[in-house]
């Protein structure tokens, strides 16, 4: 007697072939060469969003500082001791009081301890350590210093002058023939002078922006630079709108000059 089988063999599934993997593995590579990059860009402007963020907060304790003070633009750096804790400490301590310090009180970063984050770019080399602000106040022409006081109304356009922008110690052989100031470098500046980090020089009369010590405005977000103006408001700006002195140029622009988005009256 003769037993059927209703048990149905199995199929067997033919897997892939060598050719069949290697179509597959290009695809992935072509969207992946096609993602990334728009990933990074994404991720580019976040952080560029982030730092911004961070001077429209400084612009508006830089507004609401001089408010408090009937005008008084806030000095670059003045007599005193700043509260505990400073937020600029020079080794060996001096008797002064940095703006970062007189800022402080309308930033909130007294009542959360001695937190420079607020003041760093997000994008700055995190092995900076000596140089840890990476967000510097313009001068000489708004930073002014000891007794003389400038006052908001002398400058000629509050909503148009920048007075904070991203910036490091800059990197003499990376302006002394480029003329694209969204091409010049930064270094880490000296542990001792805060100067180099919480400060960026201006085409003032004078020599001081053509000196090899220079801080610089640096372009931190693919060729632009995110800058806080004195009305208080903040903005990422292409760095070469700003009127800064071209590489080569004997003088420096002076003040009054048509380009330069750093004047007084």
């Amino acid at each position: 007697m003769q037993i059927r089988s209703n048990i149905v063999p199995a199929r067997v599934q033919p897997g892939f072939t060598l050719i069949e993997l290697l179509v597959v593995i290009a695809i992935i590579g072509i969207l992946a060469s096609m993602l990334l990059p728009a990933l990074s860009s994404a991720k580019a402007r976040a952080v560029s969003m982030k730092c911004l963020n961070q001077l429209k907060q400084i612009g508006l304790a830089y507004k609401l500082y001089a408010d408090d003070y009937e005008g008084v633009l806030v000095p670059f750096d003045s007599p005193g001791t700043p509260t505990a804790p400073a937020l600029v400490v020079r080794t060996p301590p001096t008797a002064n009081i940095w703006w970062p310090d007189n800022l402080k009180y309308y930033t909130g970063a007294y009542y959360t301890g001695a937190d420079r984050t607020l003041f760093q770019c997000p994008k700055q080399p995190k092995s900076w350590v000596s140089n840890d602000f990476g967000i510097g106040l313009s001068t000489p022409q708004l930073g002014w210093t000891g007794t003389t006081r400038l006052n908001e109304a002398s400058v000629r356009n509050p909503s148009d002058t920048v007075v904070l922008a991203d910036s490091a110690f800059g990197v003499p052989a990376s302006w002394a023939t480029e003329t694209d100031p969204a091409k010049w470098q930064g270094q880490q500046g000296s542990a001792t002078n805060p100067n180099e980090r919480i400060s960026f020089d201006t085409p003032a009369p004078g020599s001081a922006f053509s000196q090899p010590w220079s801080r610089r405005v640096i372009s931190r977000h693919e060729g632009k630079t995110s800058t806080g103006w004195v009305d208080g408001h903040a903005e990422i700006t292409l760095t070469r709108t700003l009127g800064f002195l071209v590489a080569g140029t004997a003088t420096p622009n002076s003040v009054g000059a048509p380009d330069a988005k750093w004047d007084l009256e």
